[in-house]
């Protein structure tokens, strides 16, 4: 470009270089002058955002005629070539003036009282500068302060329209409001949150240059431009005077109220802070000591009271407000963790109105998954899944962290009525239940499209997690733009959770993701959660109507965005559910493919690989998740359960000792440690485990494995009402209900009430087989209560085909030596025990198993065991 004539300019040689254009030093042939030349860039002249910002720098500027404002001379487009013709100033911007130290105090109020002069222009003239900053700040060679760069400018259609007659034009402002635009460190907050700004923008952004032309530092510093934001937000601005000893206070005063978060709390008019500026500046011109010069009274604050009075009132605070004080310490008090396992408690529902309890249900699921999603990308994140805080009933930090073994916990309430949403968002140390950071968040209710990606970018600024090109990308890629869409989202998220069958929580989520679809038919995630809705209708109600528009569903959200590992795996899921092994596996490596560090994926695929008895690729998957997530219990959970189904008691053992020890609160560790034990033999440790788990939690599988554990001790009547508790918290469970007909069996006023449970047993096994006839555990488990019932014929056939369905499968086996002992057939009894017992069978319940009491009098018997 150097050389080159353009128009009537002749380009002399480059001066500078940004995003939005090139400046040169040009001499203008018609008035032989030097000017500035700011030309855009070709490959942004065909961009509309570009070149409307490029014109609007010219306009705002032109609209102003004062010494400390660059002079706009011309702007036009010759040869397809974009430029401004600006006012040419020899000197320096401020930022290369700025020492590490600060300016000298005299040197630093002269430039801050011109800057506020400028700013003063531009403000009357409807003009808000947005991007108030040293490096757009230039000083001449004389010490003239001018402002630059007026790209972001907010502009009053009238400066525009200055050819027409009316006096006044309401603000027609170019760009929309919740646009994040200017430098992130000289942002005020209300810009940094992308709301309307005003002059009292410009004002905030002024203080932090004025505090950085005092100090030498800025007054807000994060490792992260969302860190940075957060702090904007939030973090009171330190005292200069900290820094520097020789500010005035009234200098001080002038940045306190400059940055005072609250735009109301800051100076009305730039005007104002130009009158105190010069008072400062009169009064140590005429040698009054620094530190008495004072600040005179902050915007909306009363006049002071007595000193003795302030005092007392203030003491009085502290002492009612310094356990409050003590949780909402600053940052430097109270770091988050760079180790962050989380966990989003249910959030509150303000008011009660019973209307927004899915609302907020959905909030929680949402945040959730969204704070998974950023978990891919950052291995020191790991966050609970929202089924074992909803599983395990937590409503504390204290209580999420010994159940969950969590060190932060998320809380928070919503507020919403018919006009309005207020959210409040928390994040709080799980160990002190001190509340580290806090955020609110208000939408109109027609108008929460975004909400869940400003909710998720508070957070993450909270819990100091930067939010890369990456992140964005990943997190954008779930959204929609119909408010009304996301509203029936997050409520069907929140019905999906809870999905209590009384209150047909899972119907109503089925229609509002149906409502969700229809308003936006290209809302990925809700075709996903509609078909997660179908599929867990039917685990729930085993009717298979359910199957296949659980597939179609999920099927559709894939026809919309293959990018999205959690539909691959929640249709891996589905996949394994309805025995088609080899699509899951596919499903669930494409899931693996898009989050490498997806330890869930990793886990669902174990589980296919271990059905089909590719155990080796089976291990290792279970173990990848754990090596992903050393600090998630349940990928230890899924490990251990592992190898106690391979019979491998003693590598189970270690597993879910680690469960808890991370979570001693959770009541699965205990029962699984507990199931281990039994089966290595241990039954007195087993009932204490399982003891342990129903003080904790109550659950069907800790009711049915201590009667378990009482039926193999001969104390049946006293597992009798454990087996009952059991079927009545998990009516639709086979293999419970078969367990409770063994108790009844073994009690002989209860003997009559067998054959009733056994056949339940089966009637369930049946409806599960009619979704998977492949699954060779249901099928060995129904088998085993036809041979009870006395169903011969039935109950070999399908034992048979489990075994030849799961050919080392330790529960196939175990149960098949039960059956064809039961139906007469000792050969095949002890070659199906010889595999049970290789693959893992303990020998204490073989010992103990009462339909083999005859079998243990059979010489090979006692061979076969001595060789154990």
């Amino acid at each position: 470009m150097v050389g080159r004539t353009i128009s009537h300019y002749e380009v002399v040689e480059k001066l500078a270089e940004g995003g939005m254009g090139v400046v040169y030093c040009a001499r203008d042939l018609r008035l032989d002058r030097l000017v500035a030349l700011k030309i855009l860039p070709s490959e942004h002249t065909a961009d509309p955002t570009r070149r409307e910002r490029f014109v609007r720098e010219a306009k705002a500027a032109s609209a102003l005629n004062h010494p400390n404002i660059i002079t706009i001379y011309d702007i036009e487009t010759v040869d397809g070539v974009d430029y401004i013709a600006m006012e040419y100033v020899r000197g320096s911007t401020l930022s290369e003036l700025i020492p590490p130290t600060g300016l000298d105090l005299a040197l630093a109020l002269n430039y801050a009282s011109q800057i506020a002069t400028g700013l003063a222009a531009a403000h009357s003239a409807g003009i808000v500068h947005r991007d108030i900053k040293p490096a757009n700040i230039m000083v001449t060679q004389s010490g003239l302060v001018k402002l630059l760069d007026f790209g972001l400018a907010l502009i009053e259609q009238a400066v525009f329209d200055q050819t027409t007659s009316a006096s006044t034009v309401a603000p027609a402002f170019i760009t929309r409001a919740g646009a994040v635009l200017g430098t992130v460190a000289y942002m005020s907050p209300e810009q940094a949150r992308g709301k309307e700004v005003d002059q009292r923008s410009d004002i905030f952004s002024f203080g932090i240059v004025l505090y950085q032309m005092l100090t030498g530092a800025l007054p807000f510093q994060a490792s992260s431009e969302v860190g940075l934001m957060y702090e904007i937000i939030h973090t009171p601005s330190p005292a200069a005077g900290e820094i520097r000893s020789d500010l005035p206070p009234a200098l001080e005063h002038v940045l306190r109220t400059s940055l005072a978060k609250d735009p109301p709390l800051r100076y009305a008019r730039i005007e104002d802070v130009v009158n105190d500026l010069k008072d400062v500046t009169q009064k140590l011109e005429s040698g009054v000591p620094p530190r008495e010069i004072a600040g005179g009274r902050e915007p909306g604050r009363k006049q002071d009271r007595p000193k003795a009075v302030i005092a007392g009132v203030a003491v009085c605070l502290l002492l009612l407000l310094a356990p409050v004080l003590w949780k909402m310490s600053p940052r430097w008090l109270a770091p988050v963790p760079a180790e962050k396992k989380i966990a989003v408690l249910p959030f509150r529902n303000v008011g009660g109105v019973h209307e927004n309890e899915a609302f907020c249900d959905g909030i929680m699921e949402a945040l959730t998954s969204e704070l998974t999603e950023l978990s891919q990308f950052r291995g020191s994140l790991w966050v609970v899944p929202a089924t074992e805080v909803r599983r395990e009933g937590l409503a504390s930090a204290k209580d999420a962290q010994r159940a969950l073994g969590v060190n932060l916990v998320i809380t928070g309430s919503i507020q919403r009525d018919a006009s309005q949403v207020r959210l409040t968002a928390n994040v709080v140390d799980a160990a002190t239940q001190r509340q580290l950071r806090s955020r609110e968040i208000h939408r109109p209710v027609g108008e929460v499209a975004d909400l869940q990606e400003v909710m998720i970018q508070e957070v993450a600024g909270m819990l100091q997690l930067e939010l890369g090109a990456r992140e964005r990308q990943a997190l954008a890629a779930r959204e929609t733009e119909a408010s009304a869409a996301y509203d029936l989202y997050l409520q069907a998220h929140g019905h999906l959770q809870r999905r209590n069958s009384s209150k047909g929580d899972l119907d109503l989520a089925i229609q509002m993701f149906q409502k969700a679809v229809a308003l936006d038919p290209k809302y990925t995630l809700a075709y996903a959660g509609l078909g997660e809705a179908y599929w867990k209708k039917y685990r729930d109600t085993h009717d298979t109507q359910w199957v296949q528009p659980a597939e179609t569903s999920c099927q559709r959200a894939l026809a919309l965005n293959q990018q999205l590992a959690p539909v691959h795996l929640t249709f891996g899921i589905i996949k394994a559910g309805t025995g088609h092994h080899e699509e899951a596996i596919a499903e669930l490596n494409k899931a693996i493919a898009l989050e490498p560090s997806n330890a869930a994926a990793y886990g669902e695929l174990g589980a296919v690989y271990e059905t089909t008895g590719r155990l080796a690729e089976a291990e290792s998957n279970f173990k990848k998740a754990t090596e992903l997530r050393p600090g998630d219990w349940t990928s230890f959970n899924d490990a251990g359960r592992f190898y106690f189904r391979q019979g491998r008691y003693q590598e189970a053992i270690p597993l879910f000792r680690k469960i808890t020890e991370l979570a001693p609160d959770h009541s699965s560790g205990y029962t699984n440690l507990g199931s281990a034990f039994w089966m290595n033999g241990q039954l007195e440790d087993a009932a204490t485990k399982f003891q342990k788990s129903l003080t904790l939690r109550p659950t069907a599988s800790a009711y049915s494995s201590l009667g378990t554990v009482y039926f193999f001790l001969d104390r049946c009547a006293e597992a009798v009402p454990l087996m009952e508790k059991a079927a009545e918290l998990s009516p639709k469970n086979e293999q419970v209900w078969g367990n409770l007909g063994d108790v009844y069996a073994c009690v002989p006023q209860k003997k009559s009430d067998a054959a009733r449970a056994y056949r339940r047993a089966v009637e369930l096994g049946q409806e599960r087989l009619a979704v998977n006839s492949n699954d060779a555990e249901v099928l060995s488990v129904m088998a085993l209560y036809q041979a009870k019932l006395g169903n011969k014929k039935e109950s070999v056939a399908n034992i048979k085909k489990a075994s030849q369905l799961a050919p080392g499968n330790r529960k196939v086996a175990w149960e098949a030596a039960v059956i064809y002992e039961l139906g007469g057939d000792r050969d095949r009894a002890l070659e199906a025990l010889q595999v049970a017992l290789r693959s893992g069978q303990p020998v204490e319940e073989v010992l103990r198993e009462p339909a083999l009491a005859k079998l243990r009098n059979d010489p090979r018997y006692a061979t076969l065991m001595a060789a154990k």
